[in-house]
């Protein structure tokens, strides 16, 4: 099956109706705006080009494609070790990975999150996280909030991008 059909499949599977299991009070406040971070990162990785996915302004930042890398790291890990006390190890992408593998992986690392959210309850959910090292002790429903915050932070930086290389952005979902 062709990759970019698959990313697509993936896509189509998170944002079904059909992919909803359970609604905590949680949630119902969440997965509107979840789903429409996850539909407005995508539409950003799709905007820039494989040619320039190594894209990088200085060598001081990530580049494009590193961006994306980190969110899809950063997902598994914050979900996997402190949402379900299973620590999932990923093995980086490579520098030259294509556009769509690294869309294919960033897609895969939502839905991740998206199913841990939508099958854990509201008392999973205000448990503490075990070991986050916050200054204070953080809720699992914290960490899911902090890995979305992570995930604007990071998508913000690759709209800059688009903007530095004469791409114009897809238009905002924030509503």
């Amino acid at each position: 099956m062709d990759k970019l059909c698959f990313s697509f499949l993936i896509t189509l599977f998170i944002f079904s109706p059909l992919a909803k299991t359970q609604e905590s009070e949680f949630g119902q406040r969440f997965f509107a705006t979840w789903d429409r971070a996850m539909a407005y990162t995508l539409e950003v990785a799709e905007a820039m080009p494989d040619s320039l996915y190594g894209y990088q302004p200085t060598e001081e930042v990530f580049s494009f494609r590193e961006h994306l890398l980190h969110l899809e790291a950063n997902m598994y890990s914050l979900g996997g070790r402190f949402v379900t006390g299973e620590p999932i190890e990923v093995t980086p992408g490579p520098s030259d990975l294509p556009k769509a593998e690294t869309i294919q992986r960033i897609t895969a690392a939502m839905g991740y999150v998206d199913s841990l959210l939508r099958t854990l309850s509201d008392e999973e959910l205000q448990e503490v996280a075990v070991g986050f090292w916050a200054p204070e002790p953080q809720s699992k429903a914290q960490i899911i909030l902090l890995i979305r915050d992570h995930m604007t932070h990071h998508r913000a930086q690759m709209v800059l991008y688009l903007r530095m290389v004469g791409i114009t952005p897809p238009r905002f979902r924030g509503w």
